[in-house]
């Protein structure tokens, strides 16, 4: 599906019942078709054939639907048209804007799968089966890839997952990429993770950060550090280590930390959040040392100038409207190819799928020849859900545009 094809009306509404709202043509058919629910304030997107004339058309719903507000959307992206209500054209012609996005880094992150050779206990995308489990195999073409992000020339990729190894094409894919991309990557240094393929084929400049994910449940410190010390001897020296500060794994945690810090090894230590929302119990002992490790992490990072410093999204406002270059500057991809501006645009897309907010919805496929960054930034009034690491990249090129815009939906 292209966006070029369809028109979108945008309405909010309020409905007691829920039931199913549907747009018809003049001739009857049913063009559209959805489900409404029930509340004060809630959203939809109507998508009918560009060859449709909207105003032609029969809306029906069989719950007491009320239109609070509808807009036909100007282009694909301009939810409710508040492009032109803030007049972000000339937003982003001013000088002082543009210093201010020509700070950021240009930067991809590639969800190369969501597979993985590790069932941590504790890892929420083994436990979610719809959207992760249960994803098919890796095919993509490395050389058109290659290509692709030859012509975008990001600064950076950072390549993650699931374990981003389970490709088979990645080392060789990285050995052809343009030498000003630098490259990060997010692995558990498993079985997958082939140190001599590796070092045979990259250069240690090619790379700005390796990060290793330890899980002593998955693996032995042994195994763990000997690939490491294979990779410190063939020069490969920006690496940091991260660890889940899982109950059961703590012990082993402490064991491997003073050869870390011999080997010059930065730290990262994560906070344990159990997936289905269960509560993570850590004695008052092992709450303590999470303090410890964790304040020895983030300095460790601030001192080493470390993009991803977990400082979080300090500065987010639920209630304000800001235009993003979350898409225009930056942007991720999931294991399908499909390109969403920001994190949180990819994990709410696969919560709403097709009923997702445009600003969640893929901006294209890395696959398609002709994909190109968005020609302007967004607007999102969802500020509060921006992710750290995105909120670290993007920050600098946010613009606040209202304070007191009507409610929207979430």
């Amino acid at each position: 599906m292209k966006h070029a094809d369809y028109q979108y009306i945008d309405i909010l509404y309020s409905t007691t019942n829920p039931g199913v709202l549907e747009v018809a043509s003049p001739d009857g058919n049913i063009v559209f078709s959805a489900d409404i629910l029930p509340g004060n304030s809630n959203f939809l997107a109507l998508r009918i054939p560009q060859n449709i004339s909207f105003e032609t058309c029969t809306i029906n719903n069989t719950g007491n639907l009320k239109i609070l507000d509808m807009k036909v959307r100007k282009d694909f992206f301009d939810f409710f048209n508040f492009k032109q209500k803030y007049n972000t054209e000339t937003i982003c012609s001013d000088l002082q804007y543009q210093e201010c996005t020509n700070k950021i880094r240009s930067g991809i992150t590639f969800f190369v799968t969501y597979k993985c050779t590790y069932k941590c206990p504790f890892c929420w995308q083994r436990v979610e089966t719809t959207s992760y489990a249960a994803q098919k195999n890796i095919d993509f073409d490395p050389a058109k890839l290659v290509h692709t992000f030859n012509r975008l020339l990001p600064a950076f990729i950072y390549f993650t997952g699931g374990e981003p190894t389970l490709y088979k094409h990645l080392f060789p894919m990285i050995s052809m990429l343009d030498p000003q991309i630098k490259c990060r990557i997010t692995s558990n240094l498993g079985p997958s993770f082939d140190v001599d393929k590796f070092t045979s084929l990259i250069d240690p400049d090619r790379f700005e950060m390796l990060m290793f994910s330890y899980h002593p449940s998955e693996t032995t410190k042994k195994q763990f550090l000997t690939k490491i010390d294979k990779l410190i001897a063939n020069g490969f020296t920006k690496i940091l280590v991260e660890s889940v500060l899982y109950s059961s794994d703590i012990p082993k945690i402490l064991e491997i930390k003073d050869d870390l810090e011999v080997r010059n090894i930065i730290r990262r230590y994560d906070s344990c959040c159990l997936p289905n929302g269960k509560e993570h119990i850590l004695s008052a002992e092992a709450q303590e040392m999470t303090r410890i490790l964790q304040d020895i992490g983030i300095q460790e990072q601030a001192d080493n100038n470390m993009a991803l410093q977990q400082s979080g999204n300090m500065f987010a406002n639920k209630q304000s409207l800001i235009l993003c270059p979350a898409g225009h500057k930056n942007f991720h991809i999931d294991p399908a190819g499909d390109v969403y501006p920001c994190m949180s645009a990819l994990d709410r897309s696969k919560l709403f799928g097709k009923w997702a907010l445009p600003h969640y919805q893929p901006i294209g496929n890395i696959q398609d020849p002709n994909f190109d960054y968005l020609s302007e930034p967004i607007i999102c009034w969802e500020a509060f859900r921006c992710s750290a690491c995105d909120y670290e990249a993007l920050q600098s090129g946010w613009r606040y545009l209202d304070e007191a815009h009507p409610p929207l939906p979430e």
